[in-house]
């Protein structure tokens, strides 16, 4: 199976090759809002606003969204600029989408699942968790995997592993930080039911590759990168 795996496009629709099976995406696919100039707004009204204007942008983008996908299949887990889910909306414009947050599934012999939560750094975003909080997510997510009863094969999560894939550095002028969650490095590090691949994104300036501890990792942040699973 070919997949194409994107991230973080934030609204532009790159070209993708054609010969593939699958398109996942792991976040920050959609625009967002600029701010309200109204600074009394609260930050529940932006949220609103925010969801109002994700949800037009998908409506108003119909026929460049089909058009981009074609008949291809999309799998897709959320990111933290993704206020709710659109999976309905998606599916009401004609897209073939499959919603992966939370989700475990088994698809073309492999299971997949996916984890959207990122490392808390603003608070003003969704999915971000504390490092205690990303390692109940993560639990979670795990006891359903082991209830299917087989290895998860590909984790599609927004945020890369700690100190993988996910080094930030606004300018030289200040000190860079990995943004990576701690938990998800721990899983990969030690634990027996560790992914085979993890799909994310989240850190733009860290996109590529990576393999650790046998676990192939692709950070497609603003990009797309092909990739074949027998």
């Amino acid at each position: 199976m070919k997949i194409a795996h994107i991230s973080d496009l934030h609204s532009r629709l790159i070209p993708l090759p054609n010969n593939v099976d699958l398109i996942v995406s792991t976040g920050d696919f959609l625009p967002n809002a600029k701010k309200l100039v109204d600074q009394r707004s609260s930050r529940e009204e932006y949220i609103r606003e925010d969801i109002k204007y994700q949800r037009n942008w998908i409506y108003h983008h119909k026929k460049q969204l089909k058009n981009w996908l074609g008949d291809r299949k999309l799998f897709w887990t959320s990111g933290n600029h993704e206020r709710t889910s659109y999976e309905e909306d998606f599916k009401a414009i004609g897209l073939d989408i499959t919603y992966l947050d939370d989700i475990v599934l088994e698809f073309n012999g492999l299971l997949w699942a996916g984890f959207p939560y990122v490392v808390r750094f603003q608070d003003n975003w969704n999915f971000e968790k504390t490092s205690e909080e990303l390692s109940q997510e993560q639990q979670r997510l795990k006891r359903k995997i082991k209830d299917c009863g087989k290895p998860l094969d590909i984790l599609c999560a927004h945020a890369p592993p700690y100190g993988i894939l996910d080094f930030y550095q606004e300018s030289l002028k200040v000190e860079g930080e990995n943004l990576g969650s701690q938990p998800l490095a721990d899983w990969i590090s030690y634990g027996e039911d560790k992914p085979k691949y993890i799909f994310c994104g989240h850190v733009h300036s860290a996109h590529g590759y990576q393999e650790a501890n046998g676990v192939h990792v692709y950070n497609s942040a603003t990009i797309y990168q092909t990739i074949e699973i027998s």
